[in-house]
């Protein structure tokens, strides 16, 4: 029996919503950011692509449309917040008096986000071990003495050298 709540057939669009937010997030960070300018076509432009680059990955479209609800949710409680302040005469100023609120308020938002990016990565990917693979890679100390491990601790270890080296000879 189909309720009011079904919204089943809304997933099908899923990957059109996705395209949709990602251009629009991209367009308007640009924008604000005025990073390329004031020429609005190269905003415009640079969203679509990465918009259109967004649906070549799974694994990207999967974790915005986690996401999406969510930052829909966190925003229509900051607005429903922002509108309740205002009723009892409350300035947005008098809230955010203090810096230390407003950066607690957005390192609290930003991890709450990157949980649910990393649980969401976690479940798509299939780790050593799991489902019969191998279980090589099990433990920290296998992890660290792996072969391909050493060659790149060893090859960032000649990168650093070399690094302080060249300052060295150019002072």
């Amino acid at each position: 029996m189909a309720s009011f709540l079904d919204i089943g057939l809304l997933a099908g669009y899923s990957k059109l919503f996705v395209f949709i937010f990602v251009w629009l997030i991209v367009y308007a960070i640009l924008k604000i950011t005025k990073v390329t300018g004031t020429n609005e076509g190269i905003n415009i432009v640079l969203g679509l692509i990465l918009a259109l680059l967004t649906l070549f990955s799974p694994l990207a479209t999967s974790i915005i449309e986690t996401i999406a609800p969510w930052a829909a949710v966190l925003l229509v409680m900051i607005m429903l917040l922002s509108v309740s302040t205002k009723i009892f005469g409350v300035k947005e100023s008098d809230v955010f008096a203090s810096g230390g609120l407003k950066a607690l308020s957005a390192t609290l938002v930003i991890g709450i986000f990157l949980v649910l990016v990393v649980s969401n990565i976690r479940d798509q990917v299939l780790m050593p071990g799991e489902n019969g693979t191998s279980t090589e890679l099990n433990t920290a100390k296998a992890v660290i003495f792996h072969p391909q491990v050493l060659g790149a601790i060893f090859v960032l270890l000649i990168a650093i050298f070399t690094i302080a080296l060249m300052v060295n000879k150019s002072k």
